[in-house]
């Protein structure tokens, strides 16, 4: 879209950031207001986004923004009115005018322009509107109150004209095809002069001159004659559709009114002071570009490397020089240094940390428009949405979250003819929600719907030659789940528009991995399933134990380590050939950290002859078996800053990054649960991810003799 040249880069910059909040507002709150069509209060924060966007689009002449924002506003001042009734068909069509104003925001930017037509748009959406459910008696008549309540002399109007005869409230509703609506309210008022009063209008007579009229007209009219003889003249104007005369109570009408002054003014000044808060809250903040503050992030980074340096060159001089008055001075300054530079750092990932809210508030639209397009009644729920995560990690789980709902919505929820035969609520519940466990987050996906029949994930993995009969006879359960992961495997009996093609499962577990997280499944046949992702608060810091293997040193994530020991040569044998480590009367895989990662010993070789062992688990569950590693050495545990060598290593297998020490030194950062799987598909003789793990199910009493010298050689 051309932008004019009278508006400066500086005010498109502020209005797309203005236009981002608004649409973002009216995206939640309209789905919000399909299931509280009484909330008023969010009624009238819909209007306001909605007269906001049009206002400043028309100021900065974006003509298109202007006039679909004018016509959802026309719309939703009906609905404030009570003279038109919130309906799904009337959402979809406001939400439709919504992703045309989302084109027309992206259009303005500097991306490739999308071609767009308002106009039908527009049409679909007064269409809607037309043809939307008048709302009850009770809403009809309330919808005058607000009037009548403002205006004391039409009160007493009113109150001598019930005493003198009859107040009737007519609605009138038009055929809303008919192009003269206008013209049709001026002849309804004709009719009705000739029967009476009219006291008051809406639309006014003033609107119906400018013809800002709708397919509805409302009147309050005093008269002498009955209901029947006010309407019979109405019915005969052309293009009236129904006519409803209901007497006017004034009782009824001062009780539904709004409440007494102070009560109002009440309500009035607590209006004015939450909006002098957001006042104040918007003067407390600025705006900062997410390349600016990954900079920034950057640049704390480097300080916190620097600062271990200088501390360890301190430390060092003051080994050295005890007595010299300028190196406690260096080792005073280097404490002040590192103090602020750790405040520095934690104040930044602070600044990093959003509410994962966020995220979850792009879901309930998401949810809305799957349940309607496959015919189903879905309630999403929403919990802590007050976790704070890091930005990053917040952009990397929105594809795999994505994947997750649109898979529990069309395969793990059933029919609504399935679940009535299953004695189950036609409205089924998809529940989402976060919390902080351990230094991690947890997000979890639930459902109330069928369940994963292992039987038939095993059954899909045979037919796709992913798995023999004869391994899937020694899987576990948690193991056989694991299957859905597998690239290619579904089990949906047809393939749909929204899923069944057997991928997206796949990438989920790809993707949370690539961020060190985990992804777990816990199901029950026909009550439902949750997927459980757990994942690091950050990808920037870890904290992180510093080992040595192969003359190398590495970094292995905390919250992977249950614990470091130096085995017994009696702890270490071998099964099938195979090291294995024997603690506390269980069996575990052994893995030379060098040899993992496929290093190549030298001639003489550096390995250790007495191995420390680090034990690593990837999840806490029972089923999820603990693998040692052996290392040459134990050296520190530390802050470690990460910086990612994508393009350098490529896929290198049990590596996820790197970190620079402070002295210099580059250290790789393991990927523990890639090096567990790995393990553990080598040891069950089948392809990642299918086969049993043997080695943890044996018993210590069938190791083969201690061989610790060899294993250690």
């Amino acid at each position: 879209m051309a932008v004019a040249a009278e508006v400066s880069a500086d005010d498109l910059k502020v209005f797309l950031q203005e236009a981002d909040g608004l649409i973002e507002l009216l995206d939640e709150d309209l789905v919000q207001l399909e299931q509280e069509a009484g909330n008023e209060e969010l009624l009238q924060e819909i209007f306001r986004a909605a007269h906001t966007l049009k206002g400043s689009s028309g100021m900065l002449g974006f003509d298109d923004m202007a006039h679909l924002t004018h016509a959802m506003e026309d719309v939703l001042d009906r609905v404030r009115k009570g003279s038109l009734a919130i309906s799904p068909e009337l959402v979809d069509a406001l939400l439709m005018s919504l992703d045309g104003l989302k084109v027309l925001k992206d259009n303005l930017g500097d991306g490739p322009e999308t071609p767009i037509e308002i106009q039908p748009i527009v049409d679909a959406l007064n269409a809607a509107a037309d043809a939307g459910d008048p709302p009850d008696a009770a809403a009809v008549i309330a919808s005058l109150h607000s009037v009548v309540a403002a205006d004391e002399e039409l009160q007493a109007t009113i109150e001598a004209a019930v005493q003198n005869g009859t107040v009737f409230h007519l609605t009138v509703e038009l055929d809303p095809a008919t192009d003269w609506k206008a013209v049709r309210c001026f002849q309804v008022i004709n009719a009705l002069d000739e029967c009476g009063e009219i006291l008051v209008s809406s639309p006014s007579q003033a609107d119906i001159e400018q013809e800002k009229v709708s397919a509805r007209l409302e009147v309050l009219l005093a008269t002498t004659q009955d209901a029947a003889d006010v309407q019979a003249p109405v019915e005969q104007v052309e293009d009236v559709k129904t006519v409803s005369v209901l007497a006017w109570d004034p009782a009824a009408a001062v009780a539904a009114a709004a409440p007494p002054k102070e009560a109002d003014n009440a309500e009035a000044r607590s209006q004015v002071a939450g909006a002098t808060g957001r006042v104040d809250a918007l003067q407390t903040t600025v705006r900062i570009e997410v390349d600016q503050l990954d900079s920034l992030m950057n640049m704390v980074g480097e300080l916190v490397i620097d600062r271990t340096r200088v501390s360890q060159l301190s430390r060092l001089l003051q080994q050295r020089f005890k007595e010299d008055e300028y190196v406690s001075a260096l080792a005073e300054t280097s404490t002040h240094i590192a103090r602020v530079v750790d405040e520095l750092h934690e104040s930044m990932m602070e600044v990093r940390m959003l509410p994962v809210g966020l995220l979850f508030s792009k879901f309930p639209r998401l949810v809305r428009d799957l349940s309607r397009s496959l015919g189903r009644k879905v309630t999403l729920e929403l919990e802590g949405e007050e976790t704070e995560i890091d930005r990053s990690v917040i952009e990397k789980i929105k594809d795999p979250l994505v994947h997750m709902i649109r898979n529990s919505v069309d395969h793990g929820i059933e029919a609504a003819e399935d679940r009535a035969a299953a004695g189950k609520p036609e409205e089924s519940i998809l529940r989402l929600v976060a919390s902080h466990e351990q230094g991690q987050i947890v997000i979890s996906l639930y459902d109330d719907g069928r369940g994963i029949d292992s039987s038939k994930v095993i059954e899909s993995a045979i037919k796709k030659g992913q798995l023999t009969q004869e391994a899937a006879d020694r899987l576990s359960e948690r193991e056989k789940l694991d299957l859905i992961f597998q690239p290619g495997l579904s089990t949906a009996a047809k393939t749909t528009e929204v899923s069944g093609r057997g991928v997206g499962m796949d990438i989920v577990r790809r993707d949370i991995e690539s961020l060190n997280g985990r992804v777990e499944v816990e199901t029950e046949l026909g009550k439902g399933t949750t997927f459980r992702l757990r994942l690091p608060l950050t990808l920037a810091t870890f904290r992180g134990l510093l080992v040595s293997s192969g003359g190398t040193t590495y970094a292995i994530p905390l919250t992977y380590v249950q614990e470091t020991m130096r085995p017994e040569p009696a702890q270490l044998s071998t099964v099938s050939k195979r090291p294995v480590m024997s603690l506390r009367g269980s069996v575990m895989s052994l893995i030379f950290l060098d040899e993992s990662l496929g290093i190549q010993q030298g001639v003489v070789s550096t390995r250790a002859e007495e191995p420390y062992v680090v034990v690593v688990r990837a999840s806490d569950s029972d089923t999820d078996r603990p693998v040692a590693i052996a290392v040459d050495e134990l050296v520190d545990q530390q802050e470690i800053v990460v910086k990612s060598l994508s393009g350098f290593l490529g896929r290198a297998r049990g590596i996820s990054g790197a970190s620079i020490l402070g002295d210099g030194q580059v250290v790789l950062i393991l990927d523990v649960p890639s090096m567990i799987k790995h393990t553990q598909a080598r040891d069950s003789e089948q392809p990642v991810g299918s086969g049993p793990q043997k080695i943890a199910a044996i018993s210590p009493d069938v190791l083969e003799t201690p061989d610790a010298e060899r294993i250690a050689s």
